[in-house]
């Protein structure tokens, strides 16, 4: 019976990590804090399953020394063991769905990082192609034979990088 205000503080970190993953606030150290949560419930279902084989054995086994009217509180006391190790097992999927869940939403804001990043390149890549042409000095280039080549050059940019900004943000790229 001691077992249960231990499991039930437990429960109750395990809710308060659980609520800091998904409101979107969880460091580092909440994370450590799992893993160290998940190993202190390991150490605790180590302590309390053979609890379990030994009552077993007490209420099966002829054991000279215990009476048989004492099986009863060694049933109450295997009822206990296993729900503590229901309890126990339960908080370590808890904690194993918080810890994924942690990864998961990391990971998509990694991925909505990559993919702004991506849509800036892709946007950028258009005027640094045509400015890197001009740079090249070319003798041949028809645009500057023209009275309105400079501007119709940079109109096509405008245009292009335009076109690109509103495809990347109807997408949600950006």
């Amino acid at each position: 019976d001691n077992y249960f205000p231990v499991l039930h503080e437990m429960e109750a970190e395990a809710d308060a990590l659980e609520e800091e993953v998904f409101a979107h606030r969880s460091d580092p150290t909440d994370v450590e804090r799992i893993y160290e949560l998940r190993h202190e419930l390991l150490l605790l279902r180590r302590a309390v399953q053979p609890l379990q084989e030994v009552c077993n054995r007490i209420m099966r086994y002829d054991v000279p020394l215990i009476d048989h009217a004492m099986n009863d509180y060694f049933r109450d006391i295997q009822d206990h063991v296993i729900r503590v190790v229901e309890g126990i097992d339960n908080l370590r999927d808890l904690l194993n769905a918080a810890l994924e869940a942690n990864l998961l939403l990391v990971s998509l804001a990694q991925n909505q990082v990559t993919k702004t990043l991506t849509g800036w390149a892709a946007i950028l890549s258009i005027p640094l192609a045509i400015a890197s042409i001009y740079g090249m000095n070319f003798k041949w280039m028809p645009e500057l034979e023209q009275p309105y080549g400079y501007p119709i050059v940079m109109g096509v940019m405008i245009g292009l990088c335009g076109y690109l900004f509103y495809r990347f943000r109807r997408a949600g790229w950006l």
